[in-house]
């Protein structure tokens, strides 16, 4: 499959409707009717823009703009198509919290990957083989050209999001198909039908307080700044049984902090 290909299902499930506001600062947010989307922007733009003549352009054509190389439109281009497939009313048909409650059930005991340095989630792995891959590192971690090297032997491989916006992700998940592989952030787009066979669970955002997200990404917070405004949930994308179960599977109710492992095995 062309690594282009893959962006085609989210780019025609958009619709060509107006956008009625968007805003890049560190983070990218469009705004619609339908509702709101954000991503994170490759390399952390530090400059406001409202992007004013982006006000009653066509939605579908902001989306496209993922597939720019400038990191600014190709995050507005995320940030739109996740403002008309994370809508809320995923918040109340799927688990919700941090896929991260998960990951010692996940990844206890083996050989797993987090491309993205995901900073106070590393506790959470404390029982697996763990290799950080980051485009930026921090000590202890490789580089992300690494990933030829790392990718086709890990276990479990944790992806961020941001990997769909700097289009890195077709790749990754090639590299990555004998893992289990999770796609986490708010930039993850949810469209369950475009990653079967491909990525096993994601856990995509919805901004759910479109007026404090717009508020708070003008006065230039960061992602994690942005929790007031946001909610994560879970989908499963695995066949029904597959082992290792994530807790509300085993229990009914999903974890608050990170589960202690049980079974193990994909």
């Amino acid at each position: 499959m062309s690594a282009w290909n893959f962006y085609s299902p989210f780019l025609d499930a958009v619709p060509d409707i107006p956008v009625s506001r968007a805003i890049t600062h560190r983070v990218a947010f469009v705004q619609s009717d339908h509702g709101a989307g954000i991503a994170s922007i490759p390399g952390e733009h530090q400059d406001a823009d409202t992007h004013e003549h982006l006000a009653g352009a066509s939605l579908r054509e902001v989306a496209s703009l993922v597939t720019s190389w400038d990191p600014v439109e190709s995050a507005l281009g995320s940030a739109a198509i996740n403002s008309y497939l994370n809508v809320p009313e995923l918040v109340s048909a799927f688990p919700t919290g941090s896929i991260f409650a998960e990951a010692r059930q996940l990844s206890a005991g083996r050989r797993t990957v987090m491309i993205g340095h995901f900073r106070g989630q590393l506790a959470c792995f404390a029982d697996a083989d763990l290799t950080i891959l980051e485009r930026r590192p921090q000590p202890g971690d490789l580089p992300d050209q690494a990933s030829e090297y790392v990718l086709p032997q890990a276990e479990v491989v944790v992806m961020t999001g941001m990997t769909f916006t700097n289009k890195t992700l077709p790749r990754l998940i090639e590299l990555s198909k004998d893992a289990l592989t999770i796609l986490v952030g708010p930039s993850t787009p949810y469209l369950p039908d475009a990653y079967r066979d491909l990525v096993d669970i994601i856990a995509p955002t919805v901004v759910t307080d479109p007026d404090h997200a717009y508020e708070l990404i003008a006065d230039g917070k960061r992602m994690r700044r942005l929790r007031p405004a946001l909610t994560q949930f879970i989908a499963d994308l695995r066949p029904a049984g597959t082992l290792p179960a994530l807790s509300w599977q085993r229990t009914g109710l999903p974890a608050s902090q990170c589960a202690q492992p049980t079974t193990r095995g994909r």
